[in-house]
């Protein structure tokens, strides 16, 4: 039989957790240390967030970042965590594929909606040889600092797929794996469910590359489930015009969806 490279896993001493943010709203917090230095290379990292306090909806933009004190450069940015009222009430988690050499520092930064929230995130590195889908760069897409969100997509026909939102002009590198991070563009949402499509092309000339990611609408908040999709691998050349739109029982902004896209290569 064949011995196959596998994950080793994670090791419960090397899992990090900190509270981060805590500033004026839509603007990055300082940097919080999570591991001042890995001990093995990973292979990975898996993290989980979730809002640790107040009533409301609440979108928060996560940076996590690699480097010394004052000098960190982000390897991952701007990933959706979204979450409404109460502690510990709908997160995210997510498995980001990236290698991180053995000896790094990691650190993370979060901006929210609302001023002063502070997110409780997780962090648990992976360790292993499970190089086909380990990857060494990140971009995300679809972020809007401006209100801690992503590409707001909705429906003007009930069960039927709205307008293509782009979520960029042209990726930045050949595409390998993605990761989709969603929330309810802080709207109060109307119960139902909705269908997600990612395109690939010009406008008006959208080929489906993923089809039918399907989300339940929570009433009276702005939680959507499952909020996370991946990383799962999709091949999507570099230079990529990218899009998505949705298919809601929902119209209007009470069935909207905020999308973010992390793409790995």
């Amino acid at each position: 039989m064949a011995d196959w490279p596998l994950f080793a896993g994670s090791d419960v001493a090397d899992r990090a957790f900190a509270n981060i943010g805590g500033a004026a709203a839509n603007t990055k917090s300082p940097y919080t240390e999570l591991i001042a230095a890995l001990p093995r290379d990973a292979a990975g990292l898996v993290v989980s967030a979730a809002n640790t306090s107040g009533s409301g909806t609440y979108s928060h933009l996560v940076d996590i970042a690699a480097g010394a004190a004052a000098a960190e450069q982000d390897i991952v940015s701007n990933v959706l965590c979204a979450s409404n009222s109460g502690d510990g009430v709908c997160g995210a988690s997510f498995y980001l594929p990236l290698v991180i050499p053995k000896g790094t520092r990691l650190s993370a930064r979060a901006q929210c909606n609302r001023s002063s929230k502070v997110l409780a995130f997780l962090a648990a590195p992976l360790y292993g040889t499970f190089a086909p889908f380990a990857f060494h760069r990140a971009e995300t897409y679809g972020a809007d600092a401006s209100d801690s969100g992503g590409a707001f997509c909705e429906t003007t026909t009930a069960n039927e797929y709205g307008p293509w939102v782009e979520l960029t002009a042209a990726t930045g590198l050949d595409v390998k794996a993605i990761a989709l991070a969603l929330g309810g563009g802080n709207v109060s949402k109307s119960a139902g469910t909705a269908e997600i499509q990612l395109g690939l092309g010009a406008p008006s000339s959208e080929q489906v590359v993923l089809d039918s990611f399907r989300v339940v609408l929570n009433s009276g908040t702005d939680n959507v489930h499952d909020n996370t999709f991946g990383a799962v691998p999709l091949h999507i050349p570099k230079g990529s015009r990218l899009s998505v739109r949705t298919n809601s029982s929902v119209t209007g902004s009470a069935g909207g969806i905020d999308v973010v896209m992390v793409a790995f290569g």
